[in-house]
């Protein structure tokens, strides 16, 4: 039995990673495809032999090769299929938040529900590709927390961190939150979506983040190989990612398992949605000794030593794979009264006596039901709010995010627009991706916004290499010119990777309007880095030291007979 527990546990990992693989992979396949439609990718194979994005390119290529006529004869020997292939590659497409493999289109739920309010249509493509998901959620539950979501692999590592704070001496925090507070986001996310028609959650939903910024970094590092860059970048990543970083730290420091229990608004409509399921875990009271293993195993924080699990259960299996008396399983049942009582949710975070009264409980367990509900009503009103009216704002059809240009990626050119007063501004450069060395033809084009005319006085530039506390060496200018056939023209020479800041000039005397223009050359470390990292490596030493010392004194103290209070002794330290 607990052999069979084990596998689960091994397979549920496996479809984890198999998710996140997949999410790498598809922009791999994109771009594959993008090579092979402009006839450019047994060069591209040939030049980045041994490369990250080569070896990529090239374990795409021997599948699709693989597959049924993924190859035919010519000229004596077996070559690429190229329009079999290319129908191979174009079905497979997207991530997490709306995916399509094979021709099997599948779409999140909450994708689902938020495109229909924002659009106010009911879409045939978006509908077909709720079908899977939905049944398997009706089937299991909030299963796609547990074993799909990418995020829930990630969040899952934070109880990893956690312990790894404990052991060395510092207590991370275990607050709660009210559990209703998601339905909340839900709902709020939804009538927004439908006032509004801007689909709001998808841009603050995690698994969707995920995907975005996997498949741009990606995509991000096939740019840079095009230019003979092949190692590791942030390019490609948004200030989207530090979010995530901030939902793991939080969870780490101050409240176990913070997201998937409390905010995330995909995870309360999965309560909803799958609040009937059929296949559950279920408590055999009569193998039951007790031992509560299973209470704090739980990752949603829930109670399966008393069968108290409710709709907030996703499946996972943690707490059977913990429980030493095979007294908890997967079974089938419908919902009975312990699934939908007020008890059914409280959180159980430790094995000490709870220190709220019952009929706090009982309220939080009621205002947890009223949530529900009242998201459920909700989100029937969104949809028929949506379905009623016409939209007045940004349409959104029922098109998954992950439609791609096959067209072959082109050379960048650094483009930067801004409004300068009565003046609209822009600068082009080329090349776009600069190299020790280089020379930039950077382009100025200065034009009244009212009149559409071109500006005709004179244009200043000047660049400088910018320094770690002071404005930086002047490596070009100033140089004022003429307006030349309706632009501005200068050619900057970088003879060293470095980050430059351009300044551009025009105005009449005493008023002129000055514009910053950032430009990064090659891949130059930053000055902060030697800084940070000797920071960083106090800090680590420092942790360690005091950990050292507190279990030292701890030792000394059990030897001696004088047991000491933990958190003196860390104070001490």
């Amino acid at each position: 039995m607990k052999l069979a527990v084990n596998k689960v546990q091994i397979a549920r990992r496996f479809v984890q990673c198999a998710v996140v693989a997949a999410i790498l992979i598809v922009p791999v396949v994109s771009r594959y495809t993008n090579y092979l439609s402009a006839h450019e990718l047994q060069g591209n194979l040939q030049k980045w032999e041994g490369t990250a994005q080569g070896e990529a390119l090239g374990a795409v290529d021997f599948v699709v090769r693989s597959l049924p006529d993924g190859e035919v004869k010519r000229a004596g020997e077996m070559q690429r299929n190229r329009t079999r292939i290319l129908e191979y590659t174009k079905g497979l497409r997207g991530g997490v938040w709306s995916a399509e493999v094979a021709g099997v289109s599948m779409t999140d739920p909450l994708a689902v529900a938020e495109n229909l309010a924002a659009s106010r249509t009911w879409s045939a493509p978006l509908l077909v590709g709720l079908l899977i998901p939905l049944a398997l959620t009706l089937m299991l539950g909030r299963v796609f927390c547990s074993w799909i979501c990418p995020v829930g692999l990630l969040l899952e590592l934070t109880d990893k961190a956690r312990g790894l704070l404990s052991f060395l001496e510092i207590k991370p925090r275990s607050l709660r939150f009210p559990r209703s507070f998601k339905y909340v986001i839900l709902a709020g996310g939804l009538l927004i979506a439908a006032i509004s028609a801007v689909p709001v959650l998808g841009y603050i939903y995690p698994p969707a983040i995920v995907s975005r910024e996997l498949h741009d970094f990606v995509l991000a590092l096939y740019d840079r190989a095009e230019f003979g860059r092949f190692g590791l970048s942030t390019e490609g990543l948004t200030v989207m990612s530090l979010a995530i970083v901030a939902i793991v730290l939080f969870e780490v420091l101050v409240s176990r398992r913070w997201w998937c229990r409390y905010v995330c608004p995909g995870g309360a409509l999965y309560n909803i949605l799958g609040w009937a399921r059929p296949v559950r875990v279920k408590l055999r009271r009569a193998a039951c000794t007790g031992c509560a293993m299973c209470v704090p195993a739980c990752p949603m924080g829930l109670n399966p030593m008393q069968n108290k699990m409710g709709i907030e259960c996703d499946n996972c299996g943690v707490c059977i794979a913990s429980c030493g008396d095979d007294a908890l399983a997967y079974g089938f049942s419908a919902p009975t009264q312990a699934d939908e009582d007020e008890h059914a949710v409280v959180p159980v975070e430790r094995l000490a006596p709870a220190k709220r009264s019952a009929p706090a409980e009982r309220l939080e367990g009621r205002t947890l039901k009223a949530a529900r509900h009242a998201t459920t009503v909700t989100l029937a009103l969104a949809l028929l709010l949506g379905s009623a009216a016409p939209a007045s704002a940004h349409h959104i059809l029922g098109i998954p995010h992950y439609s791609y240009e096959e067209d072959y990626p082109q050379t960048p050119v650094l483009t930067f627009a801004v409004e300068a007063g009565p003046y609209d501004v822009k600068v082009t450069g080329y090349p776009g991706e600069l190299e020790a060395g280089d020379q930039c033809s950077l382009y100025v084009y200065v034009k009244d916004r009212e009149s559409g005319l071109p500006y005709d006085g004179e244009v200043t530039a000047l660049v400088r290499r910018k320094g770690m506390l002071t404005a930086g060496e002047v490596i070009y200018g100033p140089i004022t010119v003429a307006l030349d056939e309706s632009v501005y023209k200068f050619y900057p020479r970088f003879e060293r990777e470095a980050e430059y800041m351009a300044e551009v000039s025009f105005g009449e005397a005493g008023h002129p309007w000055i514009i910053d223009l950032p430009m990064v050359v090659g891949e130059p470390s930053s000055p902060w880095a030697p800084i940070v990292g000797a920071a960083g490596a106090a800090l680590v030493f420092a942790v360690g030291l005091r950990a050292a010392l507190i279990k030292r004194r701890r030792r000394l103290s059990a030897v001696h007979g004088r047991p000491e209070d933990s958190e003196t002794m860390a104070k001490a330290a």
